[in-house]
């Protein structure tokens, strides 16, 4: 009699749990300041992109602007197609307030769009800063006030172009770039002079041009009383 085979029993494999997907966090709202330029000349201008990132459905917005009063002059304000300046605007010493509002459900803010564009003038050298410093939001049926650390902020570097590099365009800079008529600009001690101011690369009646215009618009330069 053959002996009966003993059959091994199949171990009972335990099936691992499936791991739960751990939920991501929305990204919170923020509402950004965006300088294109890194640097700029006195004199010169710039805008300034306010957007709202982060959000679904929002269309109204209150919030404050900062900008540097030492070193900017604030132009004005330009509407974005689709988003309007409901207020009026008023500059207390670089402090300002706009409420916005969208002009239609097609104009409700679901991805990252900018709102509004800001104008400045540089005035003074150094860094000057634009900050949004506070922010309320609304959808259709609620609001939200942004938390501080997500009202953006950006700067820009702000140089000296004039021709003596003084920060200030004076008749001594027309008399500098007067005495180097027609001299290539580049050979004119560039450690000391920007003597190209516009145009092309000589010196000649554009750039004397220049100069004359941002004297006269410079209201810290009058005329000998």
């Amino acid at each position: 009699m053959e002996p009966t085979a003993t059959v091994t029993p199949v171990p009972t494999v335990t099936p691992e749990p499936t791991p739960t997907a751990t939920p991501v966090p929305a990204h919170e709202p923020v509402l950004n300041v965006n300088i294109a330029k890194d640097k700029i000349g006195i004199g010169q201008q710039f805008v300034t992109e306010i957007s709202l990132e982060n959000v679904k459905d929002i269309y109204a917005e209150d919030f404050e602007i900062k900008y540097d009063v030492a070193h900017l002059e604030y132009l004005g304000f330009e509407e974005v197609t689709g988003y309007k300046v409901y207020n009026s605007p008023t500059d207390l010493n670089g402090v300002l307030r706009f409420i916005i509002a969208s002009q239609g459900e097609e104009y409700g803010i679901n991805e990252d769009t900018v709102i509004l564009k800001l104008k400045f003038k540089a005035k003074a050298i150094g860094t000057a800063v634009v900050d949004s410093t506070k922010a309320r939001i609304a959808d259709s049926e609620q609001e939200y006030v942004l938390k501080q650390e997500n009202c953006l902020e950006d700067s820009i570097l702000i140089e000296a172009t004039d021709v003596n590099k003084s920060g200030q365009y004076t008749l001594l800079d027309l008399a500098i770039d007067a005495k180097y008529f027609k001299y290539l600009a580049a050979n004119v001690d560039p450690v000391k002079y920007n003597a190209q101011q516009a145009g092309d690369e000589y010196v000649n009646d554009d750039d004397l041009l220049f100069i004359v215009e941002q004297m006269l618009s410079n209201p810290d330069y009058l005329p000998i009383m």
